[in-house]
C-alpha cells in the first residue's frame, strides 16, 4: 500500500511540474512571438528547467542559428488564426544570410516553413505570393547549376505542387514531384525528399494506389529516422499508415507497435501519441493479442481503463483539438469492444466539447476582430488628427514664412527710402545749384554782349549783338519758368509769350 502511494506521489508530482513546465513554455512562446524579449527572458528565467531552455535563451537573445528557428518554429505549439499570423511575422523578421554568392539551404527550408503555415493556416493567397519571393531570391544566385540551388528549387516547388493537387491536376503534379525527388535523391537531401515523397501520398489516394500508398509511408518514416528534423513529418505520417490500415482492414503490427513506442519516447511526441494508441486499439478486435500486449504494457486489463489512462495522462496537455479527437477515437475503441455505454459518454463529452471550443473559438475571433476595428479605428483618428495637426503646421509655416517676407520687405522699403529721400534731397541742393549756375551763365553772356554793345559804333553790328541779346534773354526766361514751375516738362505759353515781349519791349524801348 504504501509503494503504491509513492508512485501516485511520483505520478502526481510528475504531472504537476511537468504542466507547470509546459505552461511556462506557452508563455514564453507567444512573448516571443509578441516580440516582449522582456517577458520571455523573466519568464525562462523562472523556469529553468522548461523544455529547449538553452535554445530558447537563444532565440530570446537574438543569437540563433537558421536551425535553432527551425526546430523552435516545428515545435511551437499555435491556436488560432490571430497566433499563426503573429508567427509569420516572427519568420519573417529573421534576415536572410549576408553571403549573395552562395545560397543557404537552412535559410531557404526556414522559408519553406514559414510558406508551409500561411498556406495552411493563414491564407493560400499569401503563401503563393511569399513563395514567389522565394523563387525572386533563389534565381538571383549566379550559379544555377549548383547543388544548394538545384536543392532550393525543389523546397519552392512545393508549394505549387500543393495548388496542383487542389486544382486535380494530379498529372502536372506528379511530374514536378519525381523530377525534384530525383534531385533530392541525387544530392542526398533526406529532408527534402522526406517532404516530396509525404505530398506524393495525395497522388497515390487520388489515384486509389492503396499499396503504394503505405509503402510510401513505411519509406518516409524509415528515412525520417535518419534525420534531425525528421520528427516534422512523423505524426502525420504515421496517421496517414494507421488510416490506410483501418481501411485496409490488415496490418503490420509489429511494425505499427514499434512506431508507436518510438513517439512515446518523444517528449513533444508522446501525448499526441495517446491518440494514435486509441486509434489502434479502435481498429483490433476484442482479444486480439496485439491489444492484450498494449494493456499489459499500459498497465490496465481493458478498453475502458485504457481510454480512461489516455484521456487523464493527455487532458491537461493537449491542445483542444486534439482533446477533441482524443475522445472520439476512444469512443471508437470503446464501441469496438461493445462498450456502447462507455463509449457514449465519451462521444457526448467530445460534441459537448466541440460546441464549447467552436464557441470560445468564435468569441476570441469576435474580440480578436473588435480589438482590431478598435485599433483601426483608433489609427484611423490618430491619422486624421496627424493630418490636421500637419495642416496647421504648414499653414502656420506658411503664414510665418509671408509674415516674416513681409516684415523684411517693409524693413527694405524703409530702409531703401531713407536712403531715397536723403539721395532726393542730396539732388535737390544740386539741382538747384545747377540752375542757380546756369541763371549766372545767361546773366554773364547778356551782359557782356551788352558791355560789347555799347563799344561798338557800326549800327550793323550794334543789331546783330542786339538780336543775340535777345535771344539768350529768352532762353533765360524760359529757363526761369521751368525752374520756377512744379512741372518741368509744361511751360505756360501765353505767360511767357507775355513776359517775352514785355521784356524785349523794356530792351528796345517800345511802348507798343
Amino acid at each position: 500500500m504504501k509503494f503504491v502511494k509513492i508512485v501516485f506521489l511520483t505520478l502526481f508530482l510528475f504531472n504537476h511540474f511537468y504542466s507547470k513546465s509546459l505552461n511556462s513554455l506557452r508563455k514564453i512562446e507567444l512573448a516571443i512571438l509578441n516580440g516582449d524579449q522582456k517577458s520571455a527572458l523573466e519568464e525562462l528565467k523562472k523556469n529553468p528547467l522548461v523544455e529547449n531552455h538553452n535554445l530558447l535563451e537563444r532565440i530570446i537573445s537574438k543569437k540563433a542559428s537558421y536551425d535553432d528557428y527551425f526546430f523552435f518554429s516545428s515545435k511551437i505549439s499555435l491556436n488560432g488564426k490571430f497566433q499563426y499570423e503573429r508567427f509569420y511575422e516572427f519568420l519573417s523578421k529573421i534576415k536572410p544570410p549576408a553571403s549573395d554568392k552562395v545560397i543557404e539551404l537552412k535559410y531557404i527550408r526556414l522559408k519553406w516553413l514559414m510558406i508551409n503555415v500561411l498556406r495552411d493556416d493563414v491564407s493560400l493567397k499569401r503563401a503563393t505570393k511569399e513563395n514567389d519571393k522565394l523563387i525572386a531570391y533563389i534565381n538571383k544566385f549566379p550559379n544555377q547549376n549548383s547543388k544548394n540551388v538545384q536543392v532550393a528549387k525543389v523546397y519552392a516547388d512545393i508549394n505549387k505542387i500543393v495548388i496542383l493537387d487542389i486544382q486535380g491536376k494530379i498529372q502536372e503534379s506528379k511530374k514536378i514531384s519525381l523530377k525534384d525527388i530525383a534531385i533530392a535523391t541525387r544530392w542526398k537531401d533526406t529532408f527534402s525528399l522526406i517532404a516530396h515523397k509525404y505530398y506524393f501520398n495525395e497522388y497515390y489516394v487520388r489515384t486509389g494506389q492503396l499499396e503504394n500508398y503505405i509503402k510510401n509511408c513505411k519509406e518516409i518514416l524509415h528515412l525520417a529516422e535518419r534525420v534531425k528534423d525528421g520528427s516534422y513529418f512523423y505524426n502525420s505520417t504515421i496517421y496517414q499508415l494507421l488510416d490506410a490500415y483501418i481501411y485496409k482492414g490488415e496490418f503490420d503490427h509489429d511494425f505499427v507497435e514499434e512506431q508507436l513506442s518510438i513517439l512515446s519516447k518523444d517528449a513533444g511526441s508522446k501525448y499526441y501519441n495517446n491518440i494514435l494508441y486509441a486509434k489502434y486499439l479502435s481498429s483490433l478486435e476484442t482479444n486480439a493479442p496485439s491489444k492484450q500486449r498494449i494493456f499489459k504494457q499500459f498497465g490496465v486489463k481493458n478498453i475502458v481503463e485504457m481510454c480512461d489512462f489516455l484521456v487523464r495522462d493527455s487532458k491537461q496537455k493537449l491542445k483542444n483539438k486534439a482533446i477533441i479527437d482524443l475522445y472520439t477515437v476512444c469512443g471508437d475503441a470503446l464501441m469496438k469492444d461493445n462498450e456502447f455505454d462507455e463509449a457514449f459518454r465519451y462521444l457526448k463529452i467530445a460534441n459537448t466539447l466541440t460546441r464549447k471550443i467552436y464557441s470560445e473559438d468564435l468569441s476570441e475571433i469576435l474580440a480578436e476582430y473588435q480589438t482590431h476595428e478598435f485599433i483601426k479605428d483608433k489609427g484611423k483618428e490618430i491619422l486624421v488628427e496627424k493630418e490636421k495637426n500637419r495642416f496647421y503646421f504648414l499653414f502656420s509655416f506658411v503664414v510665418s514664412s509671408l509674415l516674416i517676407i513681409l516684415l523684411i520687405l517693409i524693413f527694405v522699403v524703409r530702409k531703401n527710402g531713407k536712403v531715397l529721400a536723403v539721395k532726393n534731397h542730396e539732388n535737390e541742393l544740386l539741382l538747384k545749384e545747377i540752375h542757380h549756375r546756369i541763371k549766372n551763365n545767361y546773366q554773364r553772356i547778356s551782359s557782356l554782349l551788352e558791355l560789347q554793345y555799347k563799344n561798338l559804333e557800326n549800327d550793323e553790328l550794334r543789331g546783330v549783338l542786339k538780336e543775340g541779346q535777345n535771344r539768350i534773354n529768352a532762353m533765360s526766361m524760359i529757363h526761369n519758368r521751368l525752374y520756377q514751375s512744379n512741372d518741368i516738362s509744361v511751360i505756360n505759353f501765353k505767360e511767357y509769350c507775355t513776359d517775352l515781349i514785355n521784356e524785349n519791349a523794356k530792351l528796345f524801348n517800345l511802348e507798343n
